[in-house]
């Protein structure tokens, strides 16, 4: 390579200028030239959509750089008398197909990616499921992978390296990586599954394992972001939540029943606390009219008569409030009623 460099810049030097005097200048005006169009072109997106317009300016302008270096490498190249040189010539050619190869594939991708935008934008918005916007990020990154390795085959082979060798090569060592990384792989594995088998979306309220209780805020490749009631975010692994039991509060929408348990001594009118219990449920504004409250006598305990009521509400974001609202007018109730608490209470002094 340096005595290919030495040897062009002894024999050919008035070459090289000459080329350097025609490849730079058409590099300047296309850019000038590029530029300008660009301007003009962000105008009339702009008119139309703001959304997409700065992404297709920066795609025309990349895309037409790369036009413009190709013409001014092979111009400047065929003008000159370095064209006579082979092995300058062979470099050259690689540049010049390299440069279209990445050209293409851009082009490539910027449409497949604008399309998945316009999909986005026109069609996923107006679904109620919302799985289309969940799922296109996965989709643009696996086009960008399929375009990449298309596009470093197509370069690889070009350039006279055994291609089919690389991808067994390749092959052998993601299978050892895939052994490595098990644990890495099932979680990728269930991402997809939940993507696909849609338990939770995100903005559900889950319950996982018993215990966790949230709002779904990202559900990822690897794993599942969950903003708990305390505003801290738990992260969980995409295979522990296929693996473990899990609660969607707002499937198959955010209605929820709720339980108020309720203790009275023995000898209580069992009717008139349910009559009383009932209307005051009845009249509880965030309390569904249908289907109707309802309260059961559960059974005989050592020290009292168990009851429970049976409510829904509309919204299960409101199940504290309600049922803090509902404990005090039962509380209420039961003492202007002068119902008796199994529970006796001891006053100080």
């Amino acid at each position: 390579m340096v005595y290919l460099i030495e040897t062009i810049l002894y024999k050919y030097l008035s070459d090289v200028i000459r080329f350097t005097f025609l490849f730079f200048p058409i590099l300047i005006a296309g850019k000038l030239i590029i530029t300008y169009l660009g301007n003009k072109t962000k105008k009339i997106l702009y008119f139309r959509s703001n959304a997409s317009a700065d992404r297709i300016i920066k795609v025309l302008k990349r895309s037409g750089m790369l036009v413009v270096t190709v013409s001014a490498l092979r111009i400047s190249f065929f003008n000159t008398a370095l064209r006579e040189i082979p092995k300058f010539k062979l470099y050259v050619s690689n540049i010049s197909f390299v440069l279209n190869v990445i050209l293409i594939a851009q082009i490539i991708y910027i449409f497949i990616d604008v399309a998945l935008e316009w999909y986005a934008c026109h069609i996923a918005a107006k679904t109620a499921t919302g799985f289309d916007k969940e799922f296109l990020p996965l989709i643009r990154k696996g086009v960008l992978v399929i375009v990449l390795a298309l596009s470093l085959i197509s370069i690889m082979s070009y350039l006279g390296y055994n291609v089919v060798s690389l991808i067994a090569t390749f092959g052998v060592a993601s299978l050892a990586i895939g052994l490595a990384a098990q644990e890495t792989l099932a979680n990728m594995i269930s991402g997809f599954v939940i993507l696909i088998d849609r338990p939770f979306r995100v903005g559900d309220r889950i319950q996982y394992d018993n215990d966790l209780i949230g709002d779904v805020m990202e559900i990822g490749l690897r794993s599942t972001r969950i903003l708990k009631l305390d505003n801290t975010m738990a992260i969980i692994p995409n295979s522990s939540l296929g693996k473990n039991k899990v609660i969607n509060f707002s499937y198959p929408d955010t209605k929820i029943k709720i339980y108020i348990a309720i203790d009275i001594a023995y000898g209580s009118d069992i009717k008139k606390v349910k009559e009383v219990i009932t209307m005051l449920a009845a009249n509880n504004s965030s309390v569904l009219p249908e289907p109707l409250p309802q309260i059961y006598f559960r059974k005989f305990a050592e020290n009292c008569l168990k009851l429970i009521l049976e409510c829904w509400i509309n919204n299960y974001n409101n199940i504290w409030i309600i049922e803090d609202e509902l404990h005090i007018a039962i509380n209420e109730a039961l003492n202007q009623r002068e119902i008796e608490s199994p529970y006796s209470v001891k006053k100080a002094g």
